[in-house]
């Protein structure tokens, strides 16, 4: 079962986020990618991985990004995307195996399911994309398996390795990783202090962990910090998520928690494995979310906790509603109708709060209607600029607003310096625009269809027309990387014939060799064949090469459409290849779940 949830987490992850994936580098990419050209020129330099990122350590995330940009020869914002993915499921698989136990197997259903929801929701919206935040999902992902072995397992010494080696790892992702250590700590010498005893392995365990968190935390530099009101309003709207809308109403999300921890000091009872780890990470959380609200404020989000932290607030109802669980069952039997009254209370409070986020943030992003995303107008207007476009740089917050990046990108743009970390035509593609003949043209295909919105695409179809034959020949490029992507527009019902496209044809000509490569039989013939979530397709090329595009429609039914080419580096083939089969993995999760549970009720004996 868990590997079905997992398979879809995954899955949806990448369907709903891989269309928001820019190729041009944010402000926060910019800093690692000059390192990453340093890099290539033959400078080494391994002081980078350990500096800090606006405050934030980072040791974790440049180590694997210098990985992705070794083994593919550039920087590449889907890589990026993708393994953002990737650490976001692993996330969910420590919270569903840390959970798993805490509540006894009659509760796990809607554990389970609370925790599908939080995870496969996009709740950050467009940010998902972004492949630099996903140190916050590792950093809490860490701080979790630290606090569950320490709990769990403190009292052998692997239980005590494994939970100092996970608090060190949580303390190399952004500056509120160290809080898990911390949080170690703070666990260990409580639950010695409320039973008089601390053992040799809680003084190791509490000794390395407070090592850990002084040697991240001191060495901090200094930041600015929020005023006082702004910094309380956003822990407060932090530690209340989802109920944010109604002030002090969001209080009613922790009193479970505060319930349990109270019912852990005075009741012996509650000192059990579960409610000291759930205490713990409740801990924790409300240690996030005072350095964040601290820190950060409301980081000009509209006094809406920040999108980029929601893989750590998300947390809050479900630590919340395991402790209201833990609480119920644990209390006398009088007082359990009241615990009954004020759980269905909370429950639709919960409810309330999740709608509003799902109607107002989560189906505007998906439907592309909440104009919060500027990625498509960031890059378009980095493509114009490139063609001979001029904007205001007058400044360098003109220089953000307009295109989200730092203003060395106008040096780029001038050839001043090279583009950092990759390739110009890896953001823009190719121009097919010069030298170009033939009946196709820019925008050419249905109004009904919704590609890459910064991507330009040429096509056969034009309304009003049905012409028998159309045909295209591109002006030359020369690509220096080692493949080329393009996105194919073709009709929705082509899928179900496996891509059989008669009369149509697109093909790439290597006008050095005079080698001749069709591309839409690759629609049928590369991972993920017909189970693609869109047809985007990638071609080897000979870097120094000229190249065009050449294609042509002799049906009258038919019509075709395809983006200008991309360049891309070594791991294309994986990067399509998974960037395309987030609906195929929804498919085998749900496969998964469909056999698990059948297996399941099949074993259950019949009344």
């Amino acid at each position: 079962m868990i590997t079905g949830l997992l398979l879809l987490i995954l899955g949806l992850r990448i369907f709903l986020g891989n269309p928001f994936v820019a190729q041009l580098p944010l402000v926060d990419d910019f800093y690692c990618l000059f390192w990453l050209q340093r890099w290539s020129e033959g400078v080494h330099d391994w002081s980078y991985v350990w500096s800090r990122h606006s405050e934030h350590p980072m040791e974790l995330y440049n180590l694997l990004i210098l990985t992705q940009f070794l083994l593919n020869g550039g920087w590449d914002a889907r890589l990026d995307f993708l393994l953002g993915s990737v650490v976001h499921t692993f996330y969910a698989a420590v919270v569903i195996l840390t959970f798993w136990d805490l509540l006894p197997p009659r509760y796990r259903g809607w554990l389970i399911f609370f925790i599908f929801a939080l995870f496969a929701i996009p709740m950050s919206g467009y940010r998902i994309s972004w492949g630099f935040l996903w140190p916050h999902a590792a950093g809490m992902a860490f701080s979790l398996a630290a606090l569950y072995f320490s709990t769990h397992r403190g009292q052998i010494w692997s239980g005590v390795v494994l939970a100092c080696l996970c608090a060190a790892l949580a303390a190399t992702n952004n500056a509120a990783g160290c809080l898990g250590a911390f949080m170690v700590f703070a666990s260990t010498v409580f639950r010695a202090a409320l039973a008089w005893r601390i053992s040799r392995h809680d003084i190791v365990c509490a000794a390395v962990c407070l090592g850990i968190f002084l040697g991240f935390y001191l060495t901090m530099p200094g930041s600015g910090r929020a005023g006082f009101i702004e910094g309380l309003n956003a822990m407060l709207k932090t530690l209340g998520w989802p109920l944010i809308f109604v002030p002090l109403v969001g209080g009613v999300t922790l009193v479970p928690l505060v319930g349990l921890a109270l019912a852990q000091i005075f009741l012996p009872s509650f000192r059990q494995k579960n409610v000291d780890y759930m205490v713990a990470t409740g801990g924790l959380i409300v240690l996030i979310a005072l350095a964040t609200g601290a820190f950060r404020g409301d980081n000009d989000n509209a006094g809406m906790p920040s999108g980029r932290y929601y893989d750590l607030t998300m947390m809050v109802p479900l630590i919340s509603g395991v402790s209201l669980c833990l609480l119920y069952l644990g209390c006398p039997a009088r007082y359990r109708r009241p615990w009954l009254i004020f759980s269905y209370a909370w429950l639709c409070l919960q409810v309330v709060g999740f709608s509003v986020h799902i109607f107002y943030r989560v189906i505007p992003f998906v439907s592309r209607e909440d104009g919060e995303w500027r990625g498509a107008q960031y890059q378009t207007l980095f493509r114009n600029m490139v063609h001979g476009a001029s904007i205001d740089t007058s400044s360098q917050f003109a220089c953000y607003e307009q295109l989200g990046c730092m203003p060395e990108v106008f040096d780029i743009v001038a050839g001043k310096m090279p583009m950092p970390g990759m390739t110009i035509p890896m953001i823009t593609g190719f121009s097919l625009q010069p030298g170009s003949q033939g009946d196709f043209h820019v925008d050419g295909y249905p109004p009904a269809y919704d590609p890459v919105r910064s991507k330009v695409y040429w096509g056969s179809y034009e309304l009003g027309r049905d012409d028998a034959q159309k045909s295209f020949r591109s002006g030359t490029f020369k690509p220096e990387s080692p493949y080329l992507t393009i996105d194919v527009l073709v009709d929705n019902h082509s899928r179900l014939t496996n891509y059989r496209l008669e009369g149509q044809d697109l093909a790439l000509i290597d006008e050095t060799t005079g080698q001749r490569d069709e591309l839409l039989p690759r629609l049928s013939h590369s991972f993920p064949f017909v189970f693609r979530d869109s047809q985007e397709i990638y071609a080897p090329v000979t870097p120094g090469h000229e190249y065009r595009i050449e294609s042509s429609t002799s049906s009258r039914r038919g019509w075709l459409a395809f983006s200008e080419p991309y360049e891309s580096g070594k791991l294309t083939p994986l990067i399509v290849g998974f960037s395309q089969s987030g609906k195929l993995l929804c498919i085998c999760g749900l496969a998964f779940l469909v056999v698990v549970l059948g297996l399941d009720w099949m074993e259950k004996p019949s009344s």
